[in-house]
């Protein structure tokens, strides 16, 4: 396996971490068997969002000619919108039928969107569950009492890119939203006591460096906790730093008292010794962080995050040193889409892309002018990228 090689395995092995390390947290991909409707047809959507049923039910929707069977990472402007200006600027549907696995109907289920550009109003069964306004943010809802367990579910997504003043950008001559949902999909279960899945589709904890060197770092890891059990939940914290190999380096462990009312917040320090530091394109060398919840032996809830060590300053009108060296910054812009596809990009596309970069003798990433996908930053972090 060469450097390249091992390096993209080990970004997919943080991207997907929750599936690999165990069963307590279970992130399954939800990307197939879409079906899809630009309908043009703003009395479509009036009756639905009303509450009014254009048709009897969703279900009776997919028997319409009209629908477009799609997979995500999915756009309704992968062509028009690089054209000209004369693009569909307005609404779509995205609908599904899944099931969920009767093993969790004492779990909790989430559903996570990636990105949805740029306004998206989720249903399921016909009920609504929410709106989340901006193109370019992660957003994940808790389905948990809407989805049936013994039965199929449908899910439908309203898809919005019209330009509106409280949405940046404000309108589509800065620069157009695509519209649809443009970056993957993902659906979890947990046990009821769990790391925070809903706090903006944030991970759970949070990663802070501190007086880093080559001779120590110090590491502190805070956690969100909640649990929907009716009685307080004596559990331990684990926090677990392994190398690029898997090896682990160091665990710390502490008792924690959760809270069934609001969240639970936590921190967890831990003091590295001679580590081997995050050098950008120099040495991009990764550690991994995983956050276990554990009660009476049993590991209750799981997340992973990459962990890259190291001390960046900014010397104001001079340079910018990177663990006390100055680090050369060349650099360009990259946008999340390409001719035909608009920002509907695989893992595979946004690769090829940091590749490109990379061998063009950058050291640096802009990514303009928005979040873009989890995949780019987990590549930029592997090969070295200041971003």
């Amino acid at each position: 396996m060469n450097k390249f090689t091992s390096l993209f395995a080990v970004a997919a092995a943080l991207l997907l971490g929750n599936q690999c390390i165990a069963q307590s947290r279970v992130v399954q991909s939800f990307n197939d068997d879409w079906k899809f409707y630009k309908a043009n047809n703003s009395t479509f959507f009036t009756d639905f969002e009303n509450g009014q049923k254009y048709f009897e039910s969703q279900s009776q929707w997919t028997k319409l000619e009209v629908w477009e069977d799609v997979t995500l990472p999915h756009t309704y402007n992968r062509t028009d919108m690089q054209t000209d200006r004369n693009f569909f600027e307005g609404k779509a549907v995205y609908t599904k039928t899944f099931s969920v696995n009767p093993a969790s109907k004492d779990k909790r289920t989430f559903i996570k969107f990636e990105g949805v550009g740029a306004i998206a109003k989720l249903y399921i069964n016909d009920n609504f569950i929410g709106e989340h306004k901006g193109g370019y943010s992660m957003f994940t809802y808790e389905i948990t009492n809407s989805v049936n367990y013994d039965k199929p579910n449908t899910i439908t997504v309203i898809a919005d890119n019209a330009s509106r003043k409280d949405i940046i950008p404000i309108n589509q001559f800065l620069f157009p939203v695509y519209g649809g949902i443009y970056r993957p999909v993902h659906l979890i279960t947990t046990n009821k006591t769990n790391f925070v899945v809903t706090d903006r589709a944030a991970p759970g904890i949070q990663i802070r460096q501190q007086n880093v060197s080559a001779k120590n770092a110090d590491i502190e890891v805070s956690a969100k906790l909640e649990t929907k059990e009716k009685t307080a939940q004596q559990a331990e914290l684990w926090v677990e730093i392994r190398d690029y190999d898997g090896k682990l380096v160091q665990t710390e462990k502490q008792p924690v008292k959760i809270s069934p009312q609001g969240v639970t917040y936590v921190k967890q320090a831990v003091k590295m010794k001679s580590p081997r530091l995050w050098d950008g394109i120099r040495d991009p060398y990764l550690y991994s962080v995983t956050a276990k919840i554990m009660s009476g032996g049993k590991e209750l809830d799981v997340v992973k995050q990459p962990l890259g060590v190291r001390k960046v300053e900014i010397n104001g009108g001079q340079n910018v040193l990177l663990n006390g060296k100055p680090y050369p910054m060349y650099g360009v812009c990259r946008h999340q889409d390409r001719e035909g596809f608009g920002s509907a990009l695989s893992f595979a596309q946004h690769k090829e892309d940091m590749l490109m970069i990379k061998e063009m003798g950058a050291t640096t990433i802009r990514l303009a002018h928005y979040q873009q996908s989890p995949e780019v930053y987990s590549l930029a972090d592997t090969l070295g990228f200041l971003t």
